[in-house]
């Protein structure tokens, strides 16, 4: 079968943030360094801010005297215009040179300015600035990305523009944007999508919300029944944790009402000290069954050890759905009684979906990226699903989300 790969530039996740002075949003104080991309922003002069510069810079608390104290200082926005969003296109692909281009309200964007300090010398890192004579960011009405989503700019005008080849978009509400990719195949559409649900049971009893069932081996006492290890928050140092009522073996375990596939599952050690997260399996098995009585074993693990509030998360092959979902603890490591903070069931497929026709919908939400391997063979095929976060009528809470797919295959 032949297979065609259609690209387009477009991809949404919340990977990225812009803020005042950022375009990060970790430890790096928002800074972009050369080499990293394009980007494009915008900003959102407000009521009474005629009176302010517009630039990037390298530090962190830079003086503002004057319009000559910014990097690349926007020389034409020096008194921009009440109420105007500008849009800021900065491309920061070279290793040895950055340089930005902007807009008002939609117009035509200006040549594309070298980015350099006051010397003219080259700045390596960058952060993009409002400032006044007194300080930066002294307006609050007048804000970097004011949050609002869709641009002022139209996407696909921008997409016209050869220059916006490669350019990350941030959209408001945190978006981060690059290309993606579909397959076509005989006239109709294709990608995968990896489906990952997780269980969130939120219990507050050992049996409710019904159908759920949540039960152990022992119980220490009714400070530490099993329901609290799927009460869907993790113990911070409040006991709120499942504790066996002595040794170091026992098991607990999960009955959905209704068969579910699992194959991963994430275990978390309580916070309130090293002594009881030592409480957490160091030996265990994942079981599973339909009528309570016959386990399968899905998984074992030997060997862990644990951090007091870590979390891990632990894959393996299950193809099959089951009801009941048992954690067999074989050993600790060293604590009188078995200690679990929290357990959370996940299912992980990958699909292939089939779409009638190609929009820009579909590609910006079922488009993967540019990675795609043809070696692969898929035997499912679904049509277009849609992501859900609800409470189902078995009151079982589940989060299912479509993650960036990585590969397709044919026959």
């Amino acid at each position: 079968m032949a297979v065609s790969v259609i690209n387009s530039k477009w991809i949404t996740s919340n990977d990225y943030t812009v803020a005042n002075g950022a375009l990060r949003s970790d430890s790096t104080i928002g800074y972009r360094s050369l080499g990293e991309g394009k980007f494009y922003f915008e900003i959102k002069n407000g009521s009474g801010s005629s009176n302010r510069w517009i630039g990037f810079t390298d530090k962190d608390n830079p003086s503002w005297s004057g319009a000559s104290s910014m990097l690349g200082t926007m020389i034409a926005i020096w008194q921009p215009v009440v109420n105007a969003i500008y849009g800021i296109h900065l491309d920061l692909t070279s290793a040895t040179q950055g340089r930005f281009r902007w807009n008002a309200n939609g117009g035509s964007f200006s040549s594309w300015t070298s980015i350099k300090d006051n010397p003219q010398n080259v700045i390596t890192k960058i952060k993009p600035v409002i400032g006044s004579a007194a300080s930066v960011n002294t307006n609050v009405s007048t804000s970097i990305n004011a949050g609002q989503a869709p641009f002022f700019n139209n996407i696909d005008k921008l997409l016209e523009d050869s220059e916006f080849e490669g350019t990350y978009f941030f959209d408001g509400s945190g978006s981060f944007a690059t290309s993606k990719t579909l397959l076509s195949a005989k006239g109709k559409y294709y990608s995968i999508l990896n489906i990952d649900t997780w269980y969130e049971t939120k219990m507050t009893s050992n049996t409710t919300p019904a159908p759920l069932v949540a039960n152990a081996a022992s119980e220490f006492n009714t400070t530490y029944p099993a329901w609290k290890a799927f009460n869907g928050t993790k113990d911070n140092g409040s006991y709120d944790y499942w504790s066996s009522a002595t040794g170091t073996t026992s098991w607990i375990q999960i009955n959905y009402g209704k068969r579910v596939h699992v194959n991963v599952l994430e275990l978390s050690a309580t916070m309130l000290t090293q002594a009881v997260a030592n409480g957490m399996p160091r030996d265990f098995n994942i079981l599973a069954s339909n009528d309570n009585s016959k386990f399968t074993k899905l998984a074992e693990y030997k060997g862990q050890t644990w951090s007091n509030g870590e979390t891990k998360e632990y894959s393996f092959n299950n193809i099959s759905e089951y009801q009941y979902y048992r954690i067999e603890v074989l050993s600790t490591n060293g604590y009188g009684y078995v200690c679990i903070g929290e357990i959370l069931f996940k299912s992980v497929q990958n699909k292939i979906i089939e779409m009638s026709e190609i929009n820009i919908e579909n590609l910006i939400k079922y488009g993967m990226s540019n990675n795609v391997k043809l070696d692969s063979i898929f035997n499912n095929k679904n049509y277009i699903l849609q992501d859900s976060v609800s409470e189902n009528s078995d009151g079982l809470w589940v989060t299912q989300l479509d993650r960036k797919p990585l590969s397709i295959g044919f026959n």
